[in-house]
Formats: C-alpha cells, sequence, structure tokens
C-alpha cells in the first residue's frame, strides 16, 4: 500500500575471517513480510 513502511532489521549470527553471516526479518505493520540468512565477505582492494 502506499505509504507502508519496510522495516529490516539483521541480526550478526557469525564472523569468520572477513566472512559474516546474518539472519534478517522485514516487517510491515509489525507483520513479518520476508526473511533471509545472508552471508558477506570483505575483500581488500586489488585482491
Amino acid at each position: 500500500m502506499p505509504g507502508d513502511q519496510l522495516i529490516m532489521t539483521a541480526k550478526l549470527e557469525r564472523e569468520r575471517a572477513g566472512i559474516y553471516k546474518f539472519q534478517v526479518q522485514a516487517t510491515v505493520d509489525g507483520e513479518l513480510a520476508a526473511e533471509a540468512n545472508i552471508t558477506c565477505a570483505v575483500r581488500t582492494k586489488g585482491a
């Protein structure tokens, strides 16, 4: 609906050797709309 806000929250589950795992939830009007597990990696420039 127009004007609704999607609120995303991320909780760091674990970090190891520059790899991060997050549990993410998205809510609209306090109701769960989506959830995901996201993995991110940090790289140094030129690697």
